[in-house]
């Protein structure tokens, strides 16, 4: 009952304030989006591809659609192939709506366990291949 009120109220200040102030409130509801940057040839923009699972609605069957959106590149710090997260923010220009925040993170180092399984691995196949070349 008080979250109604309290929306209620705002929704009142809102209306009083005008469509201008109505940002101040939303600012925080912006999308951020994770992507690929497919293209960098512009100057401070690049071309950022997103991936989205769908489900068909008769087949159940989830499909790939890919959304390209052009984001704001500040110095060309991003290059083509780099993971980022995108914003969405205030047009910059007719398809400019979005910047790019930061890069995504995406050779992070395995664990040592992990990485000395593989070693071990790799050194076993080594030795059976010497093994049977010294046989022969």
């Amino acid at each position: 009952m008080e979250e109604r009120q309290a929306s209620l109220l705002i929704s009142k200040k809102l209306s009083k304030l005008g469509s201008i102030h109505l940002y101040r409130y939303m600012a925080n509801n912006k999308r951020r989006l994770k992507g690929e940057i497919v293209s960098d040839k512009m100057n401070s923009s690049a071309v950022v591809a997103v991936v989205n699972l769908k489900k068909h609605p008769k087949y159940q069957k989830h499909y790939k659609v890919t959304s390209r959106y052009t984001a704001h590149n500040e110095n060309n710090e991003f290059k083509t192939g780099d993971k980022v997260i995108i914003e969405e923010c205030a047009p910059m220009s007719k398809t400019k709506k979005f910047k790019i925040v930061g890069k995504l993170n995406t050779n992070a180092p395995m664990d040592r366990k992990s990485s000395n399984e593989n070693e071990k691995d790799s050194d076993s196949k080594k030795s059976a291949k010497e093994n049977s070349a010294i046989s022969e």
